[in-house]
């Protein structure tokens, strides 16, 4: 929510309700994709969310809990309904396994695991955790789990993103 509100959303009507409307057609998909598996459709509490996002960066991401973000930058990439249904299948996918959840949890318990390493080497691997920071301009914790996803992660998203696009008639 907090990222929504610092981000400029597209005043891009055509382009809002055509990124909309497919998510909704998709959001449909998922039913029926964990019916034909005979699995239990693990977005059912999902308050799913979809902005579009004035911003000339060619990405796309999904927050844990359906929140939907897409830049109007890769708009230019996309093209067409089609394309678009591709970047929102993939985005989909990721809510839809639970990926940003799992690095979320693997986020704590590295935090946890550096903490533990912090009170049993009193205080060496924080001070060393602070020096790589300085060094690189990056934490370990963003290196090792924020970042992107796995290709494990992207491969799932990809796979299960073009069963939703084909299920609802994009191609």
């Amino acid at each position: 929510k907090n990222f929504i509100r610092r981000s400029k959303i597209s005043s891009d009507k055509k382009n809002t309700d055509l990124m909309r409307k497919i998510a909704g057609d998709m959001i449909k998909s998922i039913d029926i994709y964990f019916e034909r598996l005979n699995i239990p459709n693990p977005t059912i509490d999902y308050d799913w969310e979809y902005n579009l996002i004035d911003d000339q960066q060619v990405n796309a991401f999904c927050a844990p809990g359906g929140k939907i973000a897409v830049y109007t930058g890769i708009l230019k990439y996309t093209k067409n309904k089609d394309g678009l249904a591709a970047v929102m299948g993939h985005e989909i996918a990721h809510a839809v396994a639970k990926h940003s959840a799992e690095r979320m949890s693997r986020a704590i318990a590295t935090e946890t695991g550096f903490a533990v390493a912090d009170v049993f080497t009193g205080g060496v691997a924080g001070q060393a955790r602070q020096v790589f920071s300085e060094m690189t301009g990056q934490d370990i914790l963003d290196i090792s789990v924020m970042k992107t996803h796995g290709r494990k992660q992207e491969s799932e998203a990809d796979y299960m993103g073009m069963a939703f696009c084909s299920m609802t008639g994009y191609d």
